[in-house]
């Protein structure tokens, strides 16, 4: 990334936007997309939010010892932090405000 990801975007990694060979955790945890878009308002003023398409950990569901947590960082240095719990896979989303909404960098653990 470059630029950075950017408004209506799917981060892509080597030209393909299917990360689940590049973004992975513990115990099957794993990203299959990640994606920005604007909101139309909403609470707390957050305007943008990321989709993130994957699953947390097999076996696990709110279990605090078991999540897959990915870092996003904007053009502004702040990080948002998302957390991944359940096994199965489905749209977890994060909603921010920022001056700079680009994401710059992307960590997990």
């Amino acid at each position: 990334m470059s630029d950075g990801l950017k408004l209506d975007q799917y981060v892509s990694i080597n030209g393909s936007p299917d990360l689940r060979d590049c973004i992975k955790g513990e115990d099957g945890a794993e990203v299959s997309s990640i994606y920005m878009e604007k909101k139309g308002g909403g609470t707390y003023n957050l305007d943008y939010r990321l989709t993130v398409t994957g699953k947390g950990p097999n076996g696990g569901f709110f279990d605090l010892t078991s999540m897959f947590t990915l870092y996003f960082t904007d053009g502004t240095g702040d990080t948002y932090s998302l957390n991944l719990y359940k096994s199965g896979i489905g749209d977890h989303v994060v909603d921010f405000s920022s001056e700079d909404p680009r994401i710059t960098n992307i960590a997990w653990n």
